[in-house]
């Protein structure tokens, strides 16, 4: 495998990539060599970008929710939904 040295990286940037790489845990090298590979695969966008972006969405809502313990059921919560709603606003055709 070939190695690649970059030069002049700003300071911000290689903080966020560490900050995603910790997220993703993945090493620094691991992080930028996923990003890279997924920018070519994506190029030009289309439905596999889309996909691709929905999937990083989906995955860190499953991480932020994961954590999550409810106060109440998933019944009473429904219910509570449903009480706050409003009926609507009125419409003449």
């Amino acid at each position: 495998m070939s190695a690649i040295t970059l030069k002049s990286v700003p300071a911000e940037l290689v903080k966020e990539l560490k900050s995603r790489a910790s997220r993703n845990h993945r090493s620094l090298s691991g992080e930028i060599l996923y990003r890279l590979t997924k920018s070519l695969e994506n190029e030009g966008g289309g439905e596999s970008a889309l996909r691709e972006e929905a999937s990083i969405q989906a995955d860190a809502w499953t991480r932020i929710g994961g954590g999550w313990v409810p106060d109440e059921s998933a019944a009473d919560e429904i219910a509570a939904l449903y009480a706050e709603r409003s009926s609507g606003r009125d419409v003449s055709f």
